[in-house]
């Protein structure tokens, strides 16, 4: 099925009032007036400012996808490579299989973008993680520990 070039009015902008063709059905600028722009390629890009505040280094499209294998630190700390973090990669690397989902892989320094595999422990799931690495804090234990288990390790923890 081909794709289909969208024919949206002719509007005029509210910035020049210049008359343009929008490429969006929203767009209220023309593209010479729009002020957020890719920061790699410089493509005009039509966003909001919300957006362009929680990310001043927003990529177009296809700049996005073009960076897909690259490592990028992520805000929590972690190295993400593509969709993974990266030491689940290195964990499933050392060991020649992929890690189940209850598997966690912990920092020993508690640095997140210390990948090394020296740097790097594998816990069987929650428990063993925090009677392992956080023993002296049992009764509340790190935010960042109910990710995915959620609201069941959570109470689990409180019951101790």
């Amino acid at each position: 099925m081909k794709m289909q070039d969208k024919n949206y009015k002719k509007r005029v902008c509210v910035v020049c009032n210049s008359p343009f063709k929008p490429n969006h059905p929203r767009s209220k600028r023309c593209e010479e007036c729009i002020i957020w722009r890719c920061k790699k390629c410089d493509k005009p890009l039509n966003t909001n400012a919300k957006r362009i505040k929680a990310n001043p280094n927003i990529l177009c499209m296809e700049c996005h996808l073009s960076q897909e294998g690259k490592r990028n630190l992520i805000s929590t700390g972690y190295i993400q490579i593509g969709n993974q973090l990266e030491h689940r990669i290195i964990m499933e690397k050392h060991l020649g299989r992929p890690l189940t989902s209850k598997e966690i892989v912990h920092h020993i320094n508690e640095n997140r973008a210390d990948n090394r595999i020296d740097n790097l422990a594998l816990c069987d799931g929650v428990r063993d993680h925090l009677n392992r690495f956080h023993k002296d804090n049992l009764k509340n234990p790190p935010v960042h520990h109910f990710g995915r288990d959620g609201e069941r390790a959570r109470k689990h923890f409180k019951k101790g």
